[in-house]
């Protein structure tokens, strides 16, 4: 006797046997579809046959499903969070692979200070009772830290003069300055004119792509007076 579990579901069934006659066979054709209908045809003193009404117990475990989610997107240097779930009752066990090589028997595993090479497709497998779900998978995608580079046009301007700055980095940006005084920006180019001594002093810069902060670039603007031995 073979049963499909696709075919009878999960659950415990009782399984009979029974021998009918070949001689006997006509009397229960077409063959009984119902147990009703089988037990009508046995009830037939015409038809010698054998029935097992004990029966063996079939247990059927119920195929497992499996969820893979993450925290994607993140930035360069973040911590990278896999989430691997299932409805199905019992113990279950766990099973990542990912790119690099990567793999994990935790539920929900973590990679830290990830590299945008970390982007890819992590795929969890989950056994229960006995039974391995489907695969499951999640993309994550780990944004590269933006790189901002910053032109002085002026690092040493005269009073009165103007100074300039500039900041560009790849990709839709905005930008962040921050300088002497109190001094804050927001767009790519900055310039300052009728300068003043109060305007010497260290200016810095971040950019922000798709979500992922650069690390500062920074420069300096000196102001020379008329009598500064830099000018003769």
């Amino acid at each position: 006797f073979t049963a499909v579990g696709s075919a009878l579901g999960a659950g415990s069934f009782t399984i009979h046997a029974l021998n009918i006659a070949n001689e006997d066979l006509g009397a229960v054709t077409p063959f009984p579809s119902t147990a009703p209908q089988l037990l009508a045809a046995l009830a037939n003193p015409d038809v010698c046959h054998d029935f097992d009404a004990f029966g063996i117990v079939l247990n059927i475990t119920a195929t497992p499903n499996a969820t893979a989610l993450s925290n994607s997107p993140l930035c360069q240097g973040n911590t990278i969070q896999l989430f691997g779930s299932t409805t199905t009752p019992g113990t279950a066990a766990f099973s990542w692979t990912g790119p690099n090589g990567f793999t994990s028997a935790a539920q929900n595993p973590q990679i830290a200070a990830a590299e945008a090479t970390a982007s890819g497709i992590y795929t969890v497998v989950v056994t229960a009772n006995g039974c391995t779900a489907a695969p499951a998978e999640t993309a994550v995608t780990v944004t590269a830290t933006p790189s901002v580079l910053i032109t002085n046009n002026h690092p040493a301007a005269c009073q009165g003069t103007c100074a300039s700055l500039s900041a560009e980095t790849a990709g839709d940006a905005t930008y962040s300055w921050t300088g002497p005084n109190g001094f804050t920006a927001n767009q790519p180019n900055v310039e300052f004119c009728d300068i003043t001594p109060e305007f010497s002093g260290t200016y810095c810069v971040s950019a922000v792509v798709n979500g992922c902060e650069s690390e500062l670039a920074c420069t300096n603007i000196t102001v020379l007076l008329p009598d500064d031995p830099a000018l003769r």
